[in-house]
């Protein structure tokens, strides 16, 4: 797998039903990010697929320490992470890195 611009160690890694959208979550000094990016397949018959991991992007910059996540939806994900010396929490993050409107997941 190529992942231009990825920088720190994959610690997780969801697929999206689609087969598009990646989610990774990613540590490099201590914190846990979340990155999206588009997974783009290539290569000659014959031969292995080339898979790579476009446009990468952090969609939790407000959390520190990402714990968990899943995909729940095509353009969602359920993510538990804690703010800079925060308590752990659960929310609902669009893949452009906006919250929803409503409740947040139920425990």
């Amino acid at each position: 797998m190529e992942a231009p611009g990825l920088d720190g160690r994959i610690e997780s890694v969801r697929v999206a039903a689609d087969g598009v959208r990646i989610a990774l979550v990613v540590e490099k000094g201590g914190k846990r990010s979340l990155l999206i990016g588009r997974i783009q397949r290539g290569g000659t018959s014959g031969e292995p697929p080339v898979v790579s991991v476009l446009e990468l992007r952090s969609v939790t910059p407000d959390l520190e320490e990402i714990t968990a996540m899943s995909w729940a939806g095509d353009s969602r994900l359920v993510v538990v992470g804690r703010e800079h010396e925060g308590v752990l929490q659960m929310r609902y993050v669009q893949v452009d890195g906006s919250t929803p409107e409503g409740p947040a997941p139920a425990a």
